[in-house]
């Protein structure tokens, strides 16, 4: 997940933080002892991580998020919403959230 060859969902978002100088670990869930701990919705933030079933994404804030995907036929990266007003909400992601973190 985090090649030439492409990159995958925690992937991305723990390059994002390692070219910032933060290490965090790659993983679709909050674990003991990582440096991401969990936050409630009404605290989330640009940089704050978004974990799903067996995925995750990181906050742009003001509800959009961006993340690795496969969807729609190709691996990319994308930009979505949480918001249901936006054409670029998903509902499958934004009703499975598993959990939210941040290292703040």
């Amino acid at each position: 997940g985090k090649s030439p060859l492409g990159i995958d969902c925690s992937g991305l978002t723990s390059m994002a933080y390692l070219l910032n100088g933060i290490a965090i670990w790659r993983h679709s869930t909050i674990r003991e002892g990582s440096p991401v701990h969990p936050i409630d919705r009404e605290h989330l933030g640009p940089g704050d991580l978004l974990y799903f079933p067996g995925h995750t994404a990181m906050s742009l804030g003001d509800g959009d998020y961006v993340h690795a995907t496969a969807r729609a036929g190709g691996g990319r990266v994308v930009v979505n919403s949480l918001d249901p007003s936006s054409p670029r909400y998903r509902a499958d992601l934004a009703e499975g959230i598993t959990a939210m973190g941040s290292i703040v």
